[in-house]
């Protein structure tokens, strides 16, 4: 079986080791996602909501209580069946519904629904990064201990369970409605599955060799005077191809000024990798650092479909409209449920 992985992220901080300072950076990490999730799907089913608000559709869209109950194989197989004709059926039903009110020289459905499937997508991708970040946190962490936002203390436990929640609602959204498919590639089909992806128990280490310098003045971080996590005042430049020293984005995503001076918190940043080797690990250093497609194999798709697929077929991927398989995370606890 082949795989498809994100090895090794660059220009990015990466968490501690372990311990406290880990712990906090993943929830800060995970909480940023969370909130980016949360924003996207509001304003997704608010679209949808309108796309489909005629009296043939209106009301249909499936509720998202089905898909964490997932306590035997046998269950998950039929409900996952009978969730998939659900969601064919107000598909079909909706674009029936767009095709009216395109002749009637109404756009304005459709262009609804397709704005909320970008929308979708979005909730979909910061969801699964933050319940990777998250249950990185949870393994350290207590998941019954209070996370401060303020006024807020949920616990971590909570949070986990709204972004697994988001990750499965999201994702049957975009499988039921807009559909998802399996990618091609060079002979092989993949399963690129958003949903399933992140409760595989297996991350990415790589074994490399490379150089640490500091994040503020690019000398070796082992020598130089700045302290990681502290924060000092650093000039904006950019450099001749239009980098910034600060986030190290180019002009197309940098919004810093040339000369500007900015507030900056320290940190260790690594150059000049040469990569060595790389194991499959529960638990990277990176929590992002995760398995991004899983090949399909090929008596799976004949068993499926009768015949093997042809390159140019559509082949559509229906795991993201099944309950969570998934009830216990490998990583985490043993008494630790999600």
């Amino acid at each position: 079986m082949h795989i498809k992985a994100l090895v090794a992220r660059t220009n990015v901080v990466l968490p501690p080791p372990s311990g406290p300072a880990r712990i906090q950076h993943c929830i800060h990490q995970g909480l940023d996602e969370l909130v980016k999730a949360r924003t996207a799907m509001w304003t997704a089913e608010l679209k949808l909501k309108r796309a489909l608000s005629a009296p043939g559709v209106a009301g249909l869209l499936p509720d998202g209580k089905a898909l964490l109950a997932g306590p035997t194989g046998a269950f998950v197989r039929h409900a996952g069946r009978k969730r998939v004709e659900q969601w064919f059926s107000l598909r079909e039903r909706a674009f029936d519904h767009f095709t009216d009110e395109y002749l009637r020289l109404n756009r304005q459905p459709y262009a609804d629904f397709c704005a909320a499937g970008m929308l979708i997508q979005e909730v979909l991708a910061a969801s699964g990064r933050g319940y990777l970040w998250l249950i990185d946190a949870a393994i350290d962490a207590d998941p019954q201990a209070k996370v401060s936002l303020g006024h807020q203390e949920p616990l971590l436990l909570d949070l986990i369970d709204e972004i697994h929640t988001l990750l499965h609602r999201s994702g049957e959204i975009r499988g039921g409605l807009y559909g998802c498919e399996l990618k091609y590639d060079k002979g092989r089909w993949f399963q690129e599955c958003l949903v399933h992806l992140p409760h595989v128990p297996l991350a990415n280490s790589m074994g490399f060799t490379c150089r640490y310098i500091c994040s503020i003045c690019q000398e070796d971080a082992s020598t130089c005077r700045h302290i990681s996590g502290q924060n000092y005042d650093v000039r904006v430049v950019k450099d001749a191809r239009g980098v910034c020293n600060v986030c190290r984005f180019s002009t197309e995503g940098c919004q810093h000024t040339q000369g500007q001076v900015l507030n900056v918190r320290a940190s260790v940043m690594i150059t000049d990798v040469e990569l060595r080797e790389i194991s499959l690990v529960k638990r990277a250093r990176d929590p992002l650092a995760r398995i991004s497609a899983i090949e399909k194999d090929a008596s799976e798709l004949l068993a499926l479909f009768g015949y093997p697929p042809s390159p140019d077929d559509l082949v559509l991927c229906h795991t993201c409209m099944y309950p969570c398989q998934h009830r216990r995370t490998p990583n985490l606890p043993q008494n630790f449920v999600t």
